[in-house]
């Protein structure tokens, strides 16, 4: 469906909804159930087509500012060619020699996106397959409130063993980031409440994702989400490639398959570069 058909079915859903709601109460009686159920149902799907139209005026209207500072000579990609793992929280086969290393933030809309629609796609292709490990690095940016305090729930979660579980339902739920959303969280992944609030409480998380954003900055990271792929040398990654955005999984399918080519060579000197 077209944005102008789009409008059109949202209009006049809105106008039968309206008419519904200012209808005289006899006359709201003689109509059918069903068709009010067809009218919620069409109003929730309206609802979704508008958030999923904001998601991609955002991206657009991003890409179109990196073009342009990129035309200009205003911006360029971090020339790095070692990203370091860190001990930040890793998926997939420990022994893996090629590795994705994201730098994210949980209140990022691009980042949902990311994590809602790609990564389920890269995760079947090549996480659960043992080709690829995924790290996941803090980047919490200052202008998301609720960023840093996300991240400090995930890794309070990853304390008691449901990291990703947490990792995943803080970006499905990413509208509802906050206090609430992390203790209901932590009471349905059943963990203990007592020392999930005291790590929360705790500063040695802030801490360390202090440490992941002086690190992004170090390296010229200032956005998310960023991705690094490289082949996997001690605790970095080599010889890397850098993708900006929550681009298709074609993209990535296409440089991870290059470097598993690459990593399968014994002579993998990129490692010794």
């Amino acid at each position: 469906m077209n944005r102008r058909n789009c409008l059109l079915f949202a209009a006049l859903a809105a106008l039968l909804l309206s008419s519904c709601a200012s209808a005289p109460l006899s006359s709201r009686a003689a109509t059918p159930d069903p068709l009010l159920n067809e009218l919620a149902a069409m109003r929730t799907e309206i609802q979704a087509l508008q958030a999923d139209l904001g998601v991609v005026k955002e991206t657009v209207t991003s890409l179109n500012k990196m073009i342009a500072a990129r035309i200009n000579g205003e911006s360029k990609p971090p020339a790095v060619s070692r990203i370091s793992l860190d001990d930040d929280p890793v998926l997939g086969n420990s022994e893996a020699r090629v590795a994705i290393v994201e730098f994210s933030d949980y209140q990022c809309p691009f980042c949902r996106t990311f994590h809602t629609r790609i990564f389920p796609v890269l995760k079947t292709n090549y996480i659960d397959t043992g080709k690829v490990k995924f790290v996941y690095r803090d980047l919490a940016l200052n202008f998301h409130p609720e960023a840093e305090n996300a991240a400090i729930a995930a890794n309070c979660a990853g304390e008691q063993h449901a990291y990703w579980r947490m990792n995943e339902r803080l970006f499905q739920d990413q509208e509802r980031l906050g206090a609430g959303l992390y203790k209901e969280l932590a009471k349905e992944f059943g963990l203990n409440a007592e020392a999930f609030e005291s790590c929360l409480a705790d500063a040695r998380h802030r801490d360390e994702i202090g440490k992941d954003l002086k690190y992004a900055e170090s390296i010229g990271v200032d956005g998310t989400p960023i991705f690094f792929i490289g082949i996997v040398e001690g605790n970095e990654i080599v010889d890397v490639q850098q993708i900006a955005g929550a681009q298709p999984p074609a993209l990535f399918a296409q440089i991870i398959e290059a470097y598993l080519r690459k990593a399968s060579k014994p002579e993998s000197a990129a490692t010794k570069s």
